[in-house]
Parts: structure tokens; sequence; C-alpha cells
């Protein structure tokens, strides 16, 4: 188990901006006829938003088609901002009475005393249903020194973010295409309807001190950058449920943190990655 010294541990980087990320909101809320998909963004211009015939055909079963590849997603970019004129950016998650919580069935990953949460937060999605990838701590290095390749900064101990993640889980396979969310209630959404979700937010000292029942407060002093995954939410004391990568910290890896904490840490330059998970 590793031992909890600090700031050490804390590794995520703020995602620079970049208007070609796919929101969170057109997966939700939006699916494509890809029978009536432009061959070129163009196209959309001339159509309109209304001609493109939006159907209730689900993101996650149009995005494992070939309409995925690099000749389409120029008109899917061009759809994306085309559609978030239309669709609600905060949508209300579903009104459930009972904890939904994705289980992990590998035993929880412990980055040890490195700033590789990034790297280990992918193999902790990985490794929670509905897919088991079954990684293990040395996956979550090696997803890290991914990220800091495609960061142009191999081999280095700096930190990465969350868009580097999506993109060296990307490399290896494990999904179609990655979002970021725009708010936590559309994480939220996605946990009770898709699956786990990774968040990458400031981390505070009092952080590292989970109660009794895995709560923790984000309070005091801002020590660094953390990623963690969110694998279920709790409605009945309105909290989320996580799973970090500090071996048997908190309750045996998992904690909570009530949800207005969630959107406080969000709000100061947090970040949500969300993807469409292959199969094995």
């Amino acid at each position: 188990m590793t031992e909890i010294l600090g700031s050490n541990l804390l590794g995520r980087k703020v995602s620079p901006p970049d208007e070609r990320d796919y929101k969170l909101a057109n997966f939700l809320q939006l699916g494509v006829n890809r029978e009536l998909a432009p061959s070129d963004p163009t196209d959309l211009i001339d159509l309109g938003i209304a001609e493109l015939k939006l159907t209730t055909v689900t993101f996650k079963k149009w995005a494992a088609t070939s309409y995925i590849d690099v000749t389409r997603t120029h008109w899917w970019r061009a759809l994306n901002y085309f559609a978030l004129a239309k669709a609600s950016l905060n949508p209300t998650p579903p009104l459930v009475s009972n904890i939904k919580e994705w289980e992990n069935l590998e035993p929880i990953l412990d980055q040890m005393d490195t700033n590789h949460c990034v790297g280990f937060s992918g193999a902790q999605w990985g490794n929670t249903l509905p897919i088991n990838d079954k990684f293990t701590n040395q996956d979550g290095h090696n997803i890290y020194y991914e990220c800091k390749i495609l960061d142009g900064e191999p081999q280095q101990e700096n930190g990465t973010d969350l868009r580097s993640l999506g993109k060296a889980l990307k490399n290896r396979q494990r999904l179609t295409v990655y979002a970021f969310a725009n708010s936590v209630d559309e994480a939220i959404t996605w946990i009770l309807q898709e699956g786990p979700v990774v968040f990458g937010t400031d981390w505070t000292d009092d952080m590292f001190n989970a109660d009794a029942n895995g709560l923790i407060n984000a309070t005091g002093n801002v020590l660094g950058g953390h990623a963690y995954l969110a694998n279920g939410f709790d409605p009945n004391n309105n909290q989320i449920l996580f799973i970090n990568s500090w071996g048997n910290w908190a309750l045996g890896g998992h904690f909570r943190m009530i949800k207005s904490d969630s959107e406080k840490l969000f709000s100061e330059l947090g970040e949500i990655l969300v993807a469409v998970e292959l199969p094995i």
C-alpha cells in the first residue's frame, strides 16, 4: 500500500483548449442517421440542422460504425458545432432511487510514489465494468509514458492531461471516441446510463483524509492536480462514488464526494473525460 505522502502523487495537468474536442452533450442527446450523413462538412450549411433528421439512435451504437474514421470526423465536428446551438448543455440526470455503481473486478491499482495518476485513472477506467481490461500497475505506468510521448516530452516525470489519456487509450484500441463533459450533471447522466468517467481536478490537502464512510471534503489548500475515476452515484446522499489509484487508501481505494464539492472542483479548471469503450 502506498504511504500517502502528498503532492508528489499529484500529476494531472489541465488539457490545453482545443475546439475540436467532442462534447458529451451531443452524445447524450443526439443521434445521427448515418445514411443521411453528408460527405463534406460544408453540406451542413446548405442542409441545415433540421434536415439532418436527427434520430434516437444512440451515439454509442453509431460510434461503432465506419463513420468514425479519418474521412468522417470533420463533418462530425461540424455537426457538433451546429447541434450545440440546439442541445441543452446541462441535461438533468435521470431520476434514480437506488445507488448506481459500476463494479471493479480487479485489485485496486497503486501508482506508488509517482505522479502517474492520469495513466492510472485510465487503467482503472479500463478495469471497471461494463468491460474489464485486467490492467495492472505496470499498465498504469505504461499508459502514463504513452501520454508523455503524445505530449512531446517522452519519459518526463512532470504529469500529463486527460486529453493525452484519451489519445493514448484510443491508440491502444480501447475506445472509439472520447469527449469532455460540460458539467457534473452530464457526467452523472453518463454514469447512470453507460459507465464510469475520469475526473481531473485540483486536489486539496484535506482531500487526503477520508472519514469512516470514505467521504472526503474539498477544503484546504490546493496542492496540485489529480486524476481519479468516478464509477457511481448515490442519490440518497447526493454523493458521487470514486476509485483512486493509491492502493488501500480510504475504503480499500474507494471514496465518496458530495456532488456540490465535485461541482466546485470542476468549476476551477476541472475536466471530466468520457469515452465509448471497445470490447476486448
